[in-house]
């Protein structure tokens, strides 16, 4: 167990784990390839429902100088089956670290982004027009691909009570360019959540700084591993990802 980083240990229990790449606790082994279709749903703060975005992922294998990676590409579409963007996360499939970073706006706005353990390297060019800008970047420590979602969160030890930090990536927010950020994890209680008809055990784990707030997902270590998310905004409004149709790949 180790100390909890400067910087988050006033919103984390001293009982958190502390855990880095490379670190055993983390285990990626588990995971199959798989494609996945989710709807959203968006409340507002009064109770009021619409639909939300869909989203198209797929989980596969690919071929790296390296060896082998684990790609994780998510497609958004709006209420109206319009392209939002594309995001490609890819990792080392044993240990989850960062390895690139790729995003695409149909309407602009295009970003590359490679790491080599602490090294980020990459462009970006956030407008049609605009210029591109250029990352050359030593980050405090190698960091997990954290935009695996509720994949990344399965990987953890799932036992009712368990707390982690982690370094993830940043961009936005606080992170004017990409950036080493801390994330926080809490496992908070188990929920059998029906998915296509089939019944699932589920861990809840929420996503955040502090308790109720930020994202929760109940994962699984079984396929499709995360079966259910909710992103809670500022406002006190939700969107509730849930599962259309999944299938392993070959």
């Amino acid at each position: 167990m180790a100390a909890t980083p400067a910087g988050v240990a006033h919103a984390q229990s001293s009982a958190a784990d502390t855990v880095r790449v490379g670190d055993a606790v983390i285990d990626g082994s588990f995971i199959q390839p798989y494609t996945i279709t989710w709807k959203s749903t968006r409340t507002s703060p009064e109770g009021e429902t619409q639909p939300g975005n869909t989203v198209e992922e797929t989980v596969e294998f690919v071929d790296g100088t390296s060896g082998r990676l684990l790609k994780f590409a998510q497609s958004w579409y709006n209420p109206d089956d319009v392209l939002l963007y594309i995001n490609t996360q890819v990792a080392d499939p044993k240990t989850l670290e960062q390895k690139k970073f790729h995003s695409l706006a149909p309407q602009g706005g295009i970003g590359h982004l490679d790491f080599d353990g602490r090294r980020l390297q990459g462009a970006a060019a956030f407008t049609p027009e605009g210029e591109h800008v250029v990352f050359d970047i030593e980050l405090a420590e190698p960091i997990f691909a954290d935009g695996l979602a509720g994949l990344f969160v399965a990987a953890f030890p799932l036992n009712e009570g368990y707390e982690a930090v982690a370094p993830g990536f940043g961009w936005g927010g606080n992170c004017s360019e990409p950036c080493l950020s801390w994330m926080q994890f809490r496992v908070v209680g188990r929920e059998t959540v029906t998915v296509n008809d089939h019944e699932m055990d589920t861990w809840i784990v929420e996503v955040g700084p502090k308790p109720g707030a930020g994202l929760r997902y109940w994962v699984t270590k079984e396929a499709p591993y995360f079966v259910k998310a909710v992103a809670r905004s500022g406002n006190g409004g939700t969107s509730t990802f849930e599962i259309l149709t999944w299938a392993l790949l070959e």
